[in-house]
C-alpha cells in the first residue's frame, strides 16, 4: 500500500478494506483459505516504492540537514540578537540612521549564506546533484522561517543564555516530525502542523524523486506563507520592544 503524508482522508477510506474481504476478492479455490492463511498475511506500508535500495547514509540525510543545518536560524538568531543586546549594541545602533528592520535583514543574510554552504558541504558528497536545486528551496524557507521564530524568542530574554532552555524546548518539539518521516503512515494532523513536517518530507522527496515532486514545492509553498507572515510581523515585534527599552 502507498502512503504519504500528504493522503487524502478520502482516499484512505476508499482502499480500505477488512481482511475478510480481502481474501475473498481473490476467489479461493474452495471457496474459503484455511486460518493459517488468514494469519501468514502481511500487509506492510511505505512512502515509496524502493525504499530498500538507498543506502543508510542516504536515509539519515534529510533528518541530518533539517536539524543541523535548517534549525541553524533559530539558535544562530538568539544567540546572535542575544549577544549584541548584552553588548549594548543595539543601543549605540539606534542612534545610527539605519533601521532596525535592516539589522534583522543583514542578520537573515548571514544565517542563509551560511546555511547555503554548510548544506552543499553536506548534500553533495553524498547525493551529488541530484535533486540539489530542489532541497536547496526547502532548506532556505526553513532557515528563513527558523530565523523568525529566533526573532521572537530573542525579543524576551537580555542574553543568549537566558533563552537557552526556550530554545531545546522548541528543538524537541521541531524534532518530532522525523518520527513520521520513519514511519510515514502516521502522519496525524497535529504533527503536520509543525514546521519542520514540511521541511523533512519535501527534503525527502527532492533526495528520492519517485514522482512526487508536488510533495517538494507544497512544502515550498507551506514554508514560504509562513515566513512571509512571521518575518514581518516578529520584525515590527522586535523593533516595538526594543524601541520601548529606549
Amino acid at each position: 500500500m502507498l502512503s504519504q503524508p500528504y493522503t487524502k482522508d478520502s482516499l484512505v477510506q476508499f482502499i480500505q478494506a477488512d481482511m475478510e474481504d480481502l481474501m475473498n476478492i481473490l476467489h479461493p479455490p474452495t471457496g474459503r483459505y484455511p486460518a493459517d492463511v488468514y494469519s501468514s498475511v502481511r500487509i506492510e506500508a511505505f512512502q515509496r516504492g524502493a525504499d530498500e535500495v538507498h543506502p543508510f547514509n542516504q536515509r539519515l540525510l534529510a533528518p541530518v540537514i533539517v536539524f543541523n543545518i535548517g534549525l541553524i536560524g533559530l539558535f544562530a538568531m538568539v544567540s546572535l540578537i542575544g549577544q549584541e543586546r548584552m553588548d549594548a549594541t543595539l543601543r549605540a545602533y539606534r542612534l545610527s540612521p539605519s533601521s532596525l528592520g535592516l539589522f534583522l535583514l543583514s542578520k537573515n543574510i548571514v544565517i542563509t549564506a551560511v546555511s547555503i554552504l554548510n548544506f552543499s558541504i553536506l548534500y553533495l558528497p553524498i547525493m551529488g546533484f541530484s535533486g540539489y536545486l530542489e532541497a536547496l528551496a526547502v532548506m532556505v524557507v526553513t532557515v528563513i522561517t527558523m530565523s523568525s521564530l529566533g526573532v521572537a524568542l530573542a525579543t524576551f530574554y537580555q542574553g543568549p543564555l537566558e533563552a537557552i532552555g526556550w530554545v531545546f524546548v522548541l528543538m524537541l518539539i521541531f524534532a518530532l516530525p522525523g518520527v513520521s518521516l520513519l514511519n510515514p503512515v502516521f502522519s496525524p494532523g497535529w504533527l503536520q502542523a509543525i514546521p519542520t513536517f514540511h521541511s523533512l518530507f519535501g527534503l525527502d522527496a527532492a533526495m528520492f524523486p519517485d514522482n512526487n515532486a508536488d510533495l517538494i514545492w507544497r512544502s515550498v509553498g507551506i514554508l514560504a506563507l509562513l515566513s512571509a507572515v512571521l518575518v514581518p510581523l516578529t520584525g515590527l515585534f522586535f523593533s516595538y520592544r526594543i524601541q520601548k527599552e529606549a
